[in-house]
Parts: C-alpha cells; structure tokens; sequence
C-alpha cells in the first residue's frame, strides 16, 4: 500500500506590523540564549540590527534596568521549578521594578499555568506569553512587538489624560477668573445704578432657582434652542421691575454654582452657552422685544414705540 503524500504547509502571510531595523533588548534567564538564532528570528520581522545583554537573575537585571533603557525586557521563565521560589515571587519583583520608575516593556516567559500566578499577571504591569521552550518560541518575535506596541499605547494615554487634565484646570481658571471679572461688574453698576428694594428684591430672589435651571437646560441644549423659555423668564424679569445690574449678579451666582457642580467636565462650554443666554435677556431687555412678536411695546405716554405708522411726535405720520 502506498503512502499518500504528505499535504504543504500553508504559508503563513507576511504580518501587517514590522520591528523597529534597531532593537535594544535585555535577557534574563537562567541560560544564556543563542543570539545566532534569535537573530535570525528577529530579522524575519525587520530587526536587523539587535543588541543584546543578558543577565542570569532578575536582580542583576535590575541594575542595568536602573542605569540604561531597553526597547523590551524579556524575562524566560518557562521551565522553572515552581518549588524554587515562592508562587508568586517573581510577580513581586516585577513590581518592585516599576515601583523603582523602570517604564519599559517587560515580556515574561512562562510555562505556568496555575490560577495564584495568572492572577497575578493579570494584575502585574507586564506582558505573559505562555510558552514551553521560552525565548525558542516563534511567538517570541510577534510577542516583542506586542509588548512594545501595548507600552506606546499606554504612554500615549497617559500623556493625552495629563493633558486633558491641564487643559480642564487651565478652562476653570479662565472661567472663574471671567466669573470674577463679571462679579465686580455687576457690584459696580448696583453701586452707580442703586439696587433692589423691597417687592422688587423677593421677586429676584424667586426667580434666582428658575433662572439657575434655565441656565442648566441652556449647557445641555444650547442658548439658541429655548426661545420660549426665555422669553417667560424676560416677562417675568420686567414684570418684577428686575435691572439689569442686578439680572447680571442673579447670573454670577447661578453660574457659579453650576461650576462648582462640575467637577472633571470643562468649564468652557458652560461659561460660553450660560453667556449666550444672559446675553439674549439683556439684549430682549434693551430692545423691549421681550413680548412673544417682539412688538406691543410701549413708553409711559402709550405710544407703540414700534409702530412704523407714527410720527415722532406721537400723531400719524400723514397728520405731521
């Protein structure tokens, strides 16, 4: 009987990522690997151009991790007696070195498989491949780069979130300073206008909650889409005899405290639609087109005001 010829191997498609040409790269492993092969391995997936340094223990390795920067860390591992040190020893250490400030990727070798150890790892700032044959592995290469990669990404990270975070303190800044800058505006004109007294004053204050809410619904939806709502709370402002010095402090002191509420979102865009809003009242207010047509305003003499037919002198034009 003839034996049926053996099928090829498929092969395996180029990867879509490539090494770095040069690579920096620590060992540390009980055996010294051959750096024959691992160059060989290495130059399948573009280093061509790698430097080794090896060390027998992780606390030898330690010191050069304090005194140089290596692209990646490669601890081997695989095929230690789990009885020669305790479970998770070497997880300790491991975080003992990045306690020490050591930032680069660090890629463990191991053939375990036990439950304290992967749970430990999963907690650990390093990459587990789990292996037999340790840095033999073919994995070893596409594992390099994945260490590296993960480490990029993480530091990417890192640098974007501090930088969202100064940007945040930097906008709150700016705001409670242009808040500030509001405040003694709004204290200035009460002193040269004079202030509320009386009906007038308990009637700002009952509006103080409504205006705070309505500044609220402006931050989520937009100055532009309440309209109505803004127009009742004008109403109410005139109807209550409300200035405009003292519409300009009630807004300090709502804004204020929606700041206050924020905590790590940005100040900004509350400052610029809370403004947009009290810029729309002041502006509805001057205008006296706080009526729903923007028209029916009238002087003390009862004069429409808006009324293209009247003269300046109160009469119809035709009659002047």
């Amino acid at each position: 009987m003839s034996e049926r010829p053996s099928e090829p191997r498929p092969i395996p498609k180029p990867p879509s990522w490539r090494l770095p040409r040069e690579l920096q790269l620590l060992f540390v492993g009980a055996k010294e690997p051959s750096w024959t092969l691992l160059t060989l391995e290495l130059d399948r997936y573009g280093c061509t151009q790698p430097r080794f340094r090896w060390c027998s223990t992780l606390a030898e390795g330690a010191q050069h991790m304090g005194r140089e920067r290596f692209d990646c860390i490669v601890i081997d591992d695989a095929g230690t007696p789990a009885a020669a040190a305790r479970p998770l020893e070497l997880a300790e250490q491991l975080s003992a070195i990045r306690a020490a400030g050591c930032e680069d990727p660090i890629l463990v070798l191991s053939d375990r498989v036990d439950d304290p150890w992967l749970i430990a790892a999963a907690a650990g700032e390093f990459e587990l491949l789990v292996v037999r044959n340790g840095w033999r592995s073919s994995a070893l290469a596409p594992w390099i780069h994945t260490a590296m990669h993960r480490q990029t990404v993480a530091r990417e990270r890192a640098e974007i979130g501090a930088e969202g975070r100064q940007r945040l303190q930097r906008e709150a800044g700016e705001s409670w300073q242009l808040l500030e800058q509001r405040r003694q505006t709004a204290e200035r004109l009460r002193r040269s206008l004079g202030s509320l007294r009386g009906p007038a004053a308990e009637g700002a204050a009952a509006l103080a909650d409504e205006y705070r809410d309505l500044l609220r619904a402006a931050v989520v939806a937009g100055a532009h889409a309440l309209e109505a709502e803004t127009l009742r709370f004008t109403r109410g402002i005139v109807e209550r005899g409300i200035t405009a010095a003292d519409l300009l402090q009630m807004h300090v002191a709502a804004v204020e405290s929606l700041l206050r509420g924020l905590g790590s979102r940005s100040s900004r865009h509350v400052v610029q639609q809370t403004d947009l809003l009290v810029l729309e009242v002041l502006c509805r207010l001057a205008d006296g087109t706080w009526t729903a047509g923007g028209r029916g305003v009238v002087d003390d003499r009862g004069i429409d005001l808006l009324d293209e037919s009247m003269g300046p002198s109160g009469r119809p034009r035709e009659q002047e």
